[in-house]
């Protein structure tokens, strides 16, 4: 583990080595369409090597060296660097020849990613044909380029810091030095969905191979976007994006399409704790204030306190199966939802419960109507963007947000639930 940097000056170190290197990647990747594309996404990956280093110690990293996954998504390592992605399990893929890529962008010049917009049957169709095709692509990997790109980076940029350069060697993800892909067609094609889908590695990366000039149009697939303005993963991903579309916090917004209307009604009175995520260490050195939304306690005490009169009412829902440790003595009744998502567990007429403002399922609710609460801290709010502030000043005027220094607020919230649905 290297010396103690916070996220900023981590950031900062990270952009002076990778600006040392940057016309030297110019060069090799000059004769590649969506070259800049492919160094933002080069450059989103080295930052994550590099903070590996700096949250971990040697054993941990050299695990993680010896693990012949490759994904790099925040998400899936816990603060041994474990891989805990046990939950999304690889699909079955049945290998498609790239000549069907090239027929439907010919006729639709679309390509979708994850959480793109399907309005229609063909869109769901290409779609499904799109994922089928590009995680099983095999691509022509360049031994020369490889050995080329590989020197460059740990002498230019991890400047010879042994860890990393063992990172940079066995994890460097092909696509950095496969050749181009070339379709049945040079047309300009439309990219839709969810940006980070190339970050997590797991095949779509490979559409920026295409000798096809890709116009991205990114979609938020998740919460937490525009709230805190420090999130340098989010940064990445809108800067691989020739347009971005948020649902509701960023420059550019649109109704989500990730939820469905959800008609059921639930007559029983029932209070759903919705359950954060737990994050590793590695999370504080994309967005500090995120991290301590994610660490605080202080809201899930809160809440506990103030439901002491109604725990009968009260179902905990475990965030995507996996139990946080931080609940360990203020759960109830469980529901895990280990293989179905969060939201087919809430129902209109429950009364549901976050304790941190980047929950993903305040936004179901807020798309069916279902009545919702958030606890938060008055201190991380300070760090919140000046949209995230506005929408915080609307909740607080609806009684759908409180602090937890609040004494007996969200009781008395909890209490009027009650009263009104008798």
């Amino acid at each position: 583990m290297q010396e103690n940097m916070n996220q900023n000056l981590l950031f900062k170190f990270h952009n002076n080595q990778f600006n040392k290197i940057e016309k030297d990647l110019e060069r090799i990747y000059e004769r590649f369409t969506n070259r800049k594309k492919i160094i933002v996404l080069l450059d989103s990956w080295l930052f994550f090597s590099f903070t590996l280093i700096h949250a971990y110690n040697a054993k941990e990293i050299n695990k993680f060296i010896g693990d012949k996954n490759k994904v790099t998504s925040l998400l899936f390592f816990d603060d041994k660097l474990n891989n805990i992605n046990n939950f999304d399990k690889k699909k079955v893929r049945f290998p498609l020849p790239l000549f069907f890529i090239g027929i439907s962008t010919l006729l639709f010049n679309k390509i979708y990613l994850k959480a793109a917009f399907l309005k229609n049957f063909s869109d769901k169709f290409l779609y499904i044909l799109d994922s089928l095709t590009f995680p099983s692509i095999a691509l022509n990997r360049n031994s020369e380029m490889k050995s080329n790109i590989i020197n460059i980076l740990i002498k230019k940029y991890a400047q010879n810091n042994i860890e990393l350069g063992k990172i940079i060697k066995s994890k460097l993800p092909d696509i950095f030095y496969s050749n181009p892909i070339f379709l049945i067609h040079n047309l300009r094609i439309i990219c839709d969905g969810s940006a980070h889908s190339f970050m997590d590695f797991d095949g779509y990366e490979k559409i920026l191979l295409l000798n096809n000039k890709l116009i991205i149009r990114g979609r938020q697939h998740g919460g937490g976007y525009g709230v805190y303005q420090d999130d340098i993963e989010i940064k990445y991903e809108l800067k691989i994006c020739d347009h971005f579309y948020g649902w509701g916090l960023l420059g550019n917004n649109t109704k989500q399409h990730k939820f469905e209307m959800k008609p059921i009604f639930d007559t029983s009175k029932k209070i759903v704790w919705v359950e954060r995520a737990g994050v590793s260490k590695l999370f504080s050195m994309y967005s500090e204030s995120a991290f301590k939304d994610f660490q605080n306690t202080r809201p899930i005490k809160y809440i506990n306190k103030e439901l002491s009169s109604k725990r009968k009412y009260v179902y905990n829902l475990i965030h995507r199966g996996r139990y946080c440790s931080l609940y360990e003595n203020y759960r109830y009744r469980i529901i895990n939802n280990a293989g179905k998502p969060g939201e087919f567990f809430i129902k209109k007429g429950n009364l549901v419960i976050f304790d941190n403002i980047l929950g993903t399922l305040i936004y179901f609710c807020i798309f069916n109507n279902i009545s919702f609460i958030i606890v938060t801290n008055r201190e991380l709010s300070l760090n919140y963007s000046k949209k995230m502030k506005i929408w915080m000043n609307f909740l607080r005027k609806n009684n759908q947000l409180f602090f937890d220094d609040e004494k007996n607020a969200l009781k008395r919230s909890i209490n009027n639930y009650f009263t009104s649905n008798d």
